[in-house]
């Protein structure tokens, strides 16, 4: 069962000349293959990736992760094996003057349940992006409300998660069904959050 969700955006970390001109978009079948590598390897283990968007200079995927770790624990680090691969068998060294790390994120928050679905959900069933994950996606679409829910059993909520849910009520209070019901929990937040200005 997955323990923690993350929302990743990386970008080289130190482009070559090459890489500042690299468009990623060209390379997309380069980052897919990589995908498919490291969740083969990972899939029974404890994490799985999936691309969400490829822009000309960031990568953006969503990270599921089965085995409990702490908040300070859990890095981009988890996804090294996907750089790796880049690097050694796809050659993208030649895009960084860094040979040992490649992108750094910047982005790397944890995600909720609801908004991994809302995020797969926006990828375009034609697009090579959704027919190469198609498998890794629809894992995605189904993952239970569980997730990110265990300290709700006991009556409490982490901080990463209170933020978590925040974020995720900002992002898309104007779309989906409960557009309405996300704005007025927002609107009750701020009201509470505004005795403390």
């Amino acid at each position: 069962m997955v323990k923690k969700l993350y929302n990743i955006t990386l970008k080289l970390k130190t482009p070559s000349d090459q890489g500042n001109v690299i468009d990623f978009t060209v390379k997309q079948s380069d980052i897919l293959e990589a995908v498919r590598v490291f969740n083969e390897k990972f899939r029974e283990w404890d994490k799985r990736i999936v691309i969400y968007m490829i822009a000309k200079k960031s990568i953006h995927l969503l990270l599921a992760m089965e085995k409990e770790k702490g908040p300070e624990n859990t890095s981009a680090r988890d996804i090294r094996f996907f750089a790796a691969y880049l690097n050694s068998v796809k050659n993208w060294h030649v895009f960084s003057r860094n040979n040992t790390n490649l992108f750094e994120s910047v982005n790397f928050s944890l995600a909720d349940t609801q908004t991994a679905k809302d995020i797969v959900k926006s990828i375009n069933t034609d697009s090579p992006l959704y027919i190469a994950q198609r498998e890794d996606i629809d894992y995605f679409s189904e993952l239970k409300a569980s997730v990110m829910n265990n300290a709700q059993e006991d009556g409490d909520m982490s901080d990463e998660e209170a933020t978590a849910v925040i974020n995720y009520l900002i992002k898309t209070k104007n779309k989906g069904e409960r557009s309405l019901e996300k704005k007025a929990s927002l609107t009750e937040i701020k009201k509470i959050l505004k005795k403390w200005m």
